[in-house]
């Protein structure tokens, strides 16, 4: 990977402490690097830092993770991320591995793990124009204020799968599989795979087996019965346009992380992030 010129330290200042950490990683590594810092409730891709960032080190969990990655993955910016959190699948170091171990991500040496990214294209409600959103994690399909269950109507490849009556489905990346489709009795994927995971929640008398389908299929989702519904791209809601198509596929960006050692690092990690309590968002 080829760096360009600055490193980014972006902090979730909700937590706390995440600011004092920020600067104390800021002050190590700018003997070396142009560093920038920033809060991530404020950080857009407009900001000045963006097209000259290599690396943007995150401090918080996987939430901070997904807000970062809507920005850095479309401008190739590779993510380190810093666990204040809980859980932190995507995150690399905890707060004392990164006071002593940062400098070694930042030289260039480091694995770079690529995962996919889903991109979602469908109609806000009352809008005329269709919009388009990425995620690292999942898009999400949801009851919005109505008790009843939602009939979702599903292709794959303009091929009718199944009309899930559901409270929802969700169509996850491998670094979504466990996340919230976890949560709804989805399987763990390895998150550098190049699949699709289609995971209805709470489906009722109805097919309600999970898909694992291929990274190139494209997938249709539509409510019928012209019920309000709400979709979630990551971390950002949206009230769907009634009897709109939701369109899933992969998305032509791809989330760049730091990581040392091999692939298998995954594995040995799954079982004690699994024992742990809720990740931070």
């Amino acid at each position: 990977m080829t760096y360009k010129n600055s490193i980014g330290f972006v902090y979730n200042s909700t937590l706390p402490d995440a600011i004092q950490l920020a600067n104390t990683l800021m002050d190590s590594a700018r003997r070396y690097y142009t560093c920038w810092i920033s809060p991530v409730e404020t950080l857009n891709a407009n900001s000045e830092h963006i097209e000259s960032a290599s690396i943007i080190v995150t401090i918080g969990g996987d939430g901070t993770i997904l807000r970062v990655a809507r920005i850095a993955s479309p401008n190739n910016i590779a993510i380190l991320g810093i666990n204040m959190g809980r859980i932190g699948f995507m995150t690399e170091l905890s707060v004392p591995e990164a006071q002593d171990r940062l400098l070694s991500y930042l030289d260039g040496s480091p694995r770079i793990e690529k995962r996919m990214m889903l991109q979602a294209t469908f109609k806000k409600q009352q809008e005329a124009q269709s919009t388009t959103m990425h995620a690292l994690n999942d898009v999400v399909i949801n009851r919005a204020s109505t008790s009843k269950l939602l009939d979702i109507n599903t292709q794959i490849n303009d091929t009718h799968v199944a009309t899930y009556r559901a409270d929802g489905i969700i169509i996850s990346t491998g670094t979504g599989s466990t996340s919230y489709a976890l949560a709804a009795g989805g399987p763990v994927i390895y998150p550098e795979s190049n699949t699709i995971l289609v995971q209805p929640l709470a489906a009722h008398i109805s097919f309600s087996k999970s898909l694992i389908i291929s990274g190139s299929d494209v997938i249709n989702l539509r409510v019928q019965d012209k019920l309000q519904s709400t979709i979630s791209v990551d971390i950002t809601s949206n009230i769907l346009d009634v009897d709109s198509i939701v369109y899933i596929s992969r998305s032509p960006h791809s989330t760049l992380f730091l990581r040392h050692g091999d692939n298998s690092a995954f594995y040995g990690n799954l079982a004690s992030k699994l024992s742990g309590n809720k990740s931070e968002i």
